[in-house]
């Protein structure tokens, strides 16, 4: 990262003013101009001080690298230390603050619910998602008729904001829709995207928000399913995870630099799941694609799904209930207790 006024000799730069859409941890080099503090939020110099090495100074320029490098210039003290002088004297004028998508302060979460032709799940599900108290955008891939103006109704009366896509592109392309909605806001750090068939519990996000990190545990779910391995168990913020790969579509939740390192989800055929729509039995695929078969997925780079059971269940899991004729082959327990005398059913 340099000012953008390098770029002519060197491609490779990012300017200042793209500091939104990646943490400083994205930058192996910074060349900050001494004249040009106002382009970073406070925190962002107290981090490149606390994290990175100087490696460079001069009366204009201090460069900084994510490691030590061999080789690189000795320079005079008095050079960097202007720097560091420089930063207490904007502490103590209360250097003003720019949004950075990775400051704690801006880390508030967007939710997705999509729903295609299951009004009546919509119902059910929509209520207690919104009580949870994060901002929530339906997206309803394509439904007609009295479903659709159910749907619209319902959505309204939750105070959630809603999309009626004009035809029906299937489930990944839904969750591309709504997933980009929210990466347009760089004050939204994580999404959570559900589907229409859910209970949650109420303090959801209050959970979740222990154990996520962006790095460490980028992605999440609240929903324990019997169909997929697990590989452990850990305990992070007084809270039991289990460590899993495949999860279910039903709830995923994600950093912001997650999602757009897997996105677009792609579609195996166009529209709602159907049986024989792909291969025999295929279905949207786009749990798999999220956490296992996208080359920047958690399951490729290593890692594991963080999953927090008790958080989210399925309450429609019978053939008839889904959109491709599938059966679950499961019921879910119940939530788990709110320590408040009452669940979501």
């Amino acid at each position: 990262m340099a000012p953008k006024d390098f770029l002519d000799a060197h491609p490779g730069v990012f300017g200042y003013g793209i500091q939104y859409a990646f943490p400083l941890r994205f930058f192996s080099l910074v060349v900050l101009h001494k004249g040009m503090y106002d382009y970073f939020p406070l925190e962002v110099l107290e981090e490149l001080r606390a994290r990175f090495v100087p490696i460079f100074a001069n009366e204009v320029f201090v460069v900084f690298a994510d490691r030590p490098r061999k080789g690189a210039v000795y320079f005079p003290d008095v050079h960097y230390k202007a720097f560091t002088i420089a930063i207490g004297d904007l502490r103590r004028c209360e250097h003003r603050e720019v949004s950075c998508g990775d400051s704690k302060d801006t880390a508030f979460c967007g939710v997705v619910v999509t729903t295609y032709n299951r009004p009546h799940a919509l119902s059910r599900s929509l209520p207690q998602i919104c009580r949870a108290g994060a901002p929530v955008l339906v997206v309803d891939d394509g439904t007609t008729g009295e479903g659709g103006a159910w749907n619209r109704d319902t959505a309204a009366a939750c105070g959630a904001d809603y999309l009626l896509l004009p035809g029906n592109r299937g489930l990944p392309v839904a969750l591309n829709v709504g997933i980009s909605y929210w990466l347009g806001d760089p004050q939204v750090a994580w999404i959570s995207c559900f589907q229409d068939d859910v209970d949650v519990h109420p303090s959801i996000f209050a959970h979740l928000e222990k154990v996520q990190e962006p790095t460490v545990r980028p992605i999440l779910t609240g929903r324990l399913s019997g169909r997929h391995p697990t590989y452990g168990r850990e305990c992070v913020g007084g809270e039991e995870i289990i460590l899993m790969r495949g999860i279910s579509g039903q709830h995923i939740h994600a950093h912001r630099d997650y999602w757009r390192g897997v996105l677009p989800i792609p579609s195996p055929y166009l529209g709602a799941p159907r049986p024989g729509g792909g291969l025999a039995g295929q279905g949207p695929e786009e749990d798999f694609w999220i956490s296992v078969w996208s080359p920047d997925s958690i399951s490729k780079k290593g890692g594991y799904v963080a999953c927090l059971p008790g958080l989210v269940r399925a309450f429609l899991t019978s053939a008839e209930d889904s959109t491709w004729e599938r059966d679950l082959g499961e019921q879910d327990g119940p939530l788990r207790e709110t320590g408040e005398g009452s669940d979501a059913r």
